[in-house]
């Protein structure tokens, strides 16, 4: 998918570069609201921008996903995620990936999963809660699927909060193609099927086409990755059928030695998280 994006046709080159930021933007427009900042308090008091998280509705039950290795800086500090308009304390019982001995590190799903309750969910009424016909199957080929990584990056979230616990946490999106990393996937004992493998180089482009250094991705672990289009259909390559953005990941993990963004596919947390209830 690559080649298509930097066809020798510049006429090609810029179609599909058109159709990527449509796409990238309608998936932002469509999940912004459901994906939130996490934060906790350093040690002066002052706000410490953790992680991300998204807000899902399973089976009709309202829940806060995200990374577990996020959800562990509760030993340490009060976590608050973000409201309507101010951090809301959180107050929910996780189920998560149990960290092996060795540490959360080599954790290579490290999700969690917690209900909401009614005292938080009245300050969140105006976000949104991802529906399971909003997420995405799982996908049979890993290539030609454009992802948009949504989350709120630490570098641009270090000085977030105003009085009363407001929120001006700045969303964050990158888009890129899936590419499967075998020797990654060996490396972490996985087999594939149950994650997301996204390309993450040094520099991407921005909305105008130009070699920008990409943001560090810090702080968005457990954000949303966003299935944005399917280039593999010929219609929405032609442009004459929209895609359709659906959640499909939470990022959990760059790998820079492999130039991967590693997201665990909502469809393997599910299932997992089911059982547990």
């Amino acid at each position: 998918m690559a080649s298509l994006a930097q066809a020798d046709d510049p006429d090609i080159r810029e179609r599909v570069r058109a159709l990527m930021i449509s796409a990238s933007d309608q998936a932002e427009a469509t999940f912004r609201t459901a994906v939130r900042p996490i934060y906790g308090v350093a040690e002066n008091g002052t706000p410490d921008q953790l992680g991300s998280a998204v807000l899902v509705d399973i089976d009709g039950t309202r829940c806060l996903m995200t990374a577990a290795h996020v959800i562990d800086a509760n030993e340490k500090t009060t976590l608050y995620v973000g409201g309507d308009t101010t951090l809301v304390e959180i107050n929910a019982e996780f189920d998560a990936t149990v960290a092996p001995e060795s540490g959360r590190r080599d954790d290579h799903y490290d999700f969690a999963i917690a209900p909401l309750p009614e005292t938080m969910l009245s300050e969140m009424s105006t976000l949104k809660f991802v529906t399971g016909q909003e997420m995405a199957p799982t996908s049979l080929g890993r290539d030609k699927l454009l992802y948009t990584a949504l989350g709120f990056p630490n570098s641009k979230n270090k000085a977030a909060l105003a009085g009363a616990l407001k929120v001006r946490g700045q969303l964050y999106s990158y888009s890129s193609f899936a590419r499967f990393q075998p020797a990654l996937a060996l490396s972490l004992d996985v087999s594939g099927d149950e994650h997301v493998f996204i390309d993450h180089r040094k520099h991407g482009r921005d909305e105008t086409g130009r070699k920008v250094l990409s943001i560090a991705p810090r702080g968005l672990s457990g954000g949303a990755i966003i299935q944005a289009a399917d280039f593999g259909d010929r219609e929405v390559l032609l442009g004459r059928k929209p895609p359709e953005p659906k959640l499909a990941a939470i990022t959990i993990e760059l790998y820079k030695s492999h130039q991967t963004l590693l997201g665990t596919r909502v469809d393997a947390m599910l299932p997992a998280w089911r059982a547990a209830q």
